[in-house]
């Protein structure tokens, strides 16, 4: 299509358009209808005025028609008066008629008398002295009397014919000047009736003439617009051609296309539509750097068209590309931990199959289960962020490590796993050696400098017959045994004479490291309640055990397994954070609302938690984390905490010393004394229950508690008894001045719902 045959049509014009000339027509023939219209309005309303006078002087008429018949008949009466058929009286009486009749208001809002002319004024007058006179006139006079103002009576009979003459005469000339005045208003209307059809019948035909001409015009256009429609419709069936193929191209990419392909499928469409453009394009790391539609120079396409096909097929190749990226983040995705880059445990496990199967039968396979130490303390005393941190550390370190036959991998929270392909059972095994020594390096978290390490599980193969799932297996045992030591840094290399018997225990604390993942461990509260107001003051935290398929399981059943495990300062972690978010969500809310003091929270915690140099700080870290004081906490230690040496009594002194109290838990059960107690920062006693089995029947019992009770007051300490059944040993230990008590008689350790309903119904 060559350039010339491109000619854009012509902007849209008006056939027709108003011009001044039309304005000052329409504008004259509208204000000579608007001026008819008014003027008319105006001369109804003058020919009704003039109906009215008209009316009004017809009403005038008729009163002086009677002032005429009553002056006339005052004549007669005065004439009647001098034959002496009428007495004076009747003719004054018939003058008084007269003054009504002058005196009627008529419909102009005249009174007759003023229609009156002045002569007829000026007879009354006179005939008024004579009818005053005629009363003293005797009756042989009376002709005398009426001859002598004759001239005056003819004068007043006179006027009074007038009377009718001047007011037709004002009639006809008043009617003669309503009918002047309506020609002339009739006169006025033609003229502006003319004026209004003769501008009205030249804007009519100037715009005739107008709208012909514009009509004329608009063929001419018509004409152009057929050929403009023509090039429009070449130029559509050449972007339905583009966008179709662009579509089948995009529809491609749905399913599967490579970008390659789709590409050479683009150049050969464009050579197809036109030989005489080409097109250039580069593509660096996923990302077009080059697409350039080149146009010779001798082509016959528009600029406007290569314009859109360089659009429409750079969008189908940037939605390959597009895909393409996509396709590589859910492989990334489904085959990488995105926290630190490794792959994940299906890539690890798919990549130890492919290892199996690949190897000698001279060689061995081992994988190596890693877990850092400690890491769940380092969430929750330093937060996730820092916990974060720490595993980048550790992946990168692994990623520095391995060598070209070997492959690391994140499989889950804090477990990383290692594998590799070794001419024998002691290169492997000194691998891994080599790696748990590499696992061992200091950093900064959270801005504290901090020692890490790591147990390492290993199983190797032996030589030509590795298998990938019994490997995995044996892995796990091996991690299992290493965290099982309660040390840091453990290492087990699994040997199947030496640990297959352990299968059944490993099983069993498998379940309780499960078990404490998967949030199976639950809190129950035990109340604690003052011997002296009966009034609760606090709780004891005691873990449960929901197994699923045994119900509710003791913890003397699972706390032996969980220290075999190396899990106790794991669990002791997850009692503390629960019980202090339970103080904080339930306890608190409800002693407020019964208008009870603060209430305490006593939590047991092992030697193995106040062993670790951060337990101070992470005490403290989750108490702020639950908003809760550090006076409403208190730990609950053993006797076995006096021979573990000056760290742990450090520690304890420490949490004091920030208002943390401490207890002595299950006194009398072991072989120390309140003597040796005095080497201990305490503040509350706990006398066991088995001191209380014959309280209230033995008085060697009697006076035994009775004796630890004022030994403990002696120091200072609080007391509280464990194991109360009977309202009779609750009254004996409040009179020994026991200040706590606990046990079935007051309430057994319930769940945070039933722990509420019970403070509840308490009050």
């Amino acid at each position: 299509m060559s350039e010339s045959t491109k000619a854009k049509p012509n902007a849209k014009k008006n056939i027709f358009r108003v011009k001044v000339g039309h304005v000052l027509l329409g504008l004259i023939a509208f204000g000579s209808l608007v001026g008819l219209m008014l003027y008319s309005l105006t001369a109804l309303s003058a020919h009704e005025l003039d109906k009215r006078a008209l009316l009004n002087q017809e009403g005038d008429a008729s009163a002086m028609t009677f002032v005429q018949r009553e002056s006339f008949n005052v004549l007669l009466d005065f004439h009647e008066w001098t034959t002496g058929e009428m007495s004076a009286r009747e003719v004054q009486i018939s003058r008084a008629m007269l003054g009504q009749r002058l005196s009627v208001v008529t419909e102009s809002g005249l009174a007759t008398f003023d229609l009156t002319e002045d002569g007829y004024r000026d007879a009354l007058v006179e005939l008024d002295q004579i009818i005053m006179q005629i009363a003293d006139v005797p009756d042989a006079e009376r002709v005398e009397f009426e001859q002598g103002i004759e001239d005056k009576l003819d004068n007043f009979a006179s006027e009074t014919r007038y009377l009718s003459q001047t007011f037709e005469a004002l009639t006809e000339a008043q009617t003669e000047a309503t009918v002047a005045e309506r020609v002339q208003a009739e006169v006025i209307q033609a003229v502006l009736l003319a004026i209004g059809m003769v501008a009205g019948g030249a804007l009519g035909a100037w715009v005739t003439i107008d709208i012909v001409r514009g009509f004329r015009t608009v063929l001419r256009k018509i004409q152009q617009q057929r050929e403009n429609l023509e090039w429009t419709r070449n130029r559509l069936l050449l972007v339905q051609k583009v966008d179709e193929k662009c579509r089948e191209l995009i529809r491609s990419i749905h399913t599967g296309k490579p970008t390659e392909v789709l590409l050479a499928e683009l150049k050969d469409y464009l050579f197809s539509l036109a030989t005489d453009l080409w097109l250039d394009v580069e593509i660096d790391n996923g990302e077009i750097t080059k697409f350039e539609l080149i146009k010779d120079p001798s082509s016959d396409i528009s600029d406007e068209d290569r314009e859109f096909m360089h659009h429409r097929m750079n969008e189908v190749l940037q939605a390959a590309l597009s895909r393409d990226v996509q396709d590589q983040v859910l492989t990334f995705e489904r085959e990488y931990d995105n926290l630190t880059g490794l792959p994940n445990r299906n890539l690890f496990t798919a990549t130890i199959e492919t290892k199996v199967r690949e190897s000698s039968n001279s060689d061995v396979v081992a994988i190596m289960l890693i877990d850092i130490d400690r890491f769940r303390d380092v969430n929750g005393s330093l937060g996730y962020e820092a916990g974060d941190v720490l595993l980048r550390e550790v992946a990168n370190h692994l990623g520095r490590f391995k060598s070209g036959n070997e492959h690391a991998a994140r499989l889950s929270g804090d477990e990383f796993g290692f594998a590799g392909v070794f001419e024998s059972r002691e290169a492997a095994a000194a691998r891994a050696a080599e790696l748990i020594e590499d696992l061992k390096f200091s950093t900064t978290l959270a801005g504290l400098d901090s020692v890490v390490t790591s147990s390492v599980g290993v199983a190797i193969s032996e030589p030509g017959s590795a298998d990938a799932t019994e490997l995995a297996r044996c892995a796990s045992l091996a991690i299992y045994l290493a965290k099982a030591e309660g040390e840091r840094s453990g290492f087990t290399i699994f040997s199947p004479t030496e640990h297959e018997a352990m299968l059944t225990t490993w099983q069993e604390e498998i379940a309780v490291r499960n078990a404490l993942r998967s949030g199976e461990f639950v809190m129950h509260f035990q109340p604690i309640v003052s011997l002296e107001t009966h009034k609760p003051v606090g709780v004891e935290a005691l873990i449960r055990w929901e197994r699923p398929g045994h119900g509710l399981v003791p913890p003397d059943q699972f706390l032996p397994i969980v220290n075999r495990a190396g899990l106790t300062a794991e669990l002791g972690s997850e009692v503390l954070r629960e019980s202090l978010a339970t103080w904080s969500r339930t306890i608190s809310r409800v002693f407020t609302k019964l208008d009870l003091p603060t209430p305490y929270v006593s939590i047991n915690v092992e030697v193995a938690q106040l062993e670790d140099p951060s337990f101070v700080q992470f005490v403290l870290t989750q108490a702020a984390n639950a908003h809760v004081p550090t006076t409403a906490i208190v730990l609950e230690v053993t006797e076995h905490t006096l021979a573990a040496g000056d760290v742990v009594l450090g520690q304890l002194q420490r949490l004091r010393e920030a208002g943390v109290r401490i207890a002595l838990d299950d006194f009398g059960t072991g072989y120390s004394n309140l003597g040796q107690a005095q080497k201990m920062p305490l503040d509350i006693l706990k006398i066991d229950k088995s001191f209380l089995e014959a309280v209230d029947t033995d008085d060697r019992s009697h006076r035994m508690v009775s004796d630890v009770t004022n030994m403990a007051k002696g120091q200072n300490l609080k007391v509280t008894a464990e194991g109360i059944e009977s309202q009779l040993v609750a009254e004996l230990l409040a009179g020994m001045t026991v200040d706590y008590g606990q046990g079935y008689h007051f309430s057994k350790a319930l769940p945070e719902a039933d722990l509420e309903r019970w403070l509840d119904n308490f009050s």
